[in-house]
């Protein structure tokens, strides 16, 4: 059986964590400026000599992985950042409230 007082101190640790998340997020959306790319680098980095460059490099693993360092790159920039910290703390805190109980030494949770 686990101890309703175990029960509610996860929960609001859990609450803690989730609400210092979106108060984190919503302080990075309301100060994040407008990502801007130069559009040299943009044109050059989407240009279909330089994609067959880097086919021939590294092959298609190769533009896999700027595709993906791209896409992970843009996951911490402006406003996509207040979107990353808001699901993190949402799986974190959701984490912690279904973490299971921890086991005693007869094997009963406690």
């Amino acid at each position: 059986m686990v101890d309703p007082a175990r029960r509610g101190r996860r929960r609001w640790i859990a609450a803690s964590i989730l609400a210092a998340g979106w108060t984190a997020a919503l302080a990075v959306f309301l100060a994040a400026a407008p990502v801007e790319e130069d559009p040299d680098v943009y044109d050059l980095e989407h240009s279909r000599i330089y994609n067959r460059q880097l086919e021939v490099i590294g092959g298609k693993a190769a533009i896999l992985g700027k595709e993906i360092d791209d896409w992970v790159a843009g996951l911490f920039q402006g406003r996509n950042l207040a979107y990353t910290l808001a699901a993190a703390s949402a799986l974190v805190a959701l984490g912690v409230w279904l973490w299971p109980p921890a086991r005693g030494a007869d094997g009963e949770a406690s």
